[in-house]
């Protein structure tokens, strides 16, 4: 199996705070791999660059989102707890992403999505699913291929 994105990483997230009260980080990497059936190698697998574990940052990001949609609390520092919103929210586990979404455009109002058309490539929509790192990581690429002339 293929290492989740983050947004898959949020439900099972938000089922473990639910189960467990208050949890680190650390803490989720363990059943979450587990949930997911990964191997060992995806667990320990590194970004490219060396700056850290691809799955550890993705659970990260998932947390992140779900804290800034206001579905978990952080009652200390690295701390998660589920809150009830959060706790009303996975009642209907479909609506988790469209509730961060929404929370996410309240808090960045001004922020639109480019639309694409027939002949323009859409990049948001290639990087949507990516963590913040891996977009920035991909950005370079991204820029060598749309703007460098090949000679």
């Amino acid at each position: 199996m293929a290492i989740p994105k983050h947004d898959e990483i949020r439900v099972p997230a938000m089922e473990l705070l639910l189960k467990n009260s208050e949890m680190k980080l650390r803490d989720f990497i363990e059943p979450l791999s587990k949930y997911f059936n990964l191997s060992e190698q995806e667990i320990n697998e590194m970004y490219s660059s060396g700056n850290g574990h691809v799955f550890y940052d993705r659970v990260s990001w998932a947390l992140s989102y779900l804290n800034m949609g206001g579905l978990l609390d952080k009652p200390k520092r690295g701390i998660y707890k589920i809150n009830q919103m959060g706790i009303d929210l996975l009642k209907t586990p479909e609506n988790v992403d469209l509730y961060i979404e929404k929370q996410l455009e309240r808090r960045e109002p001004n922020k639109t999505k480019r639309k694409s058309t027939e002949n323009q490539i859409d990049v948001e929509e290639i990087v949507s699913e990516l963590t913040p790192q891996e977009r920035l990581y991909s950005s370079f690429l991204i820029f060598v291929i749309l703007f460098i002339p090949i000679f």
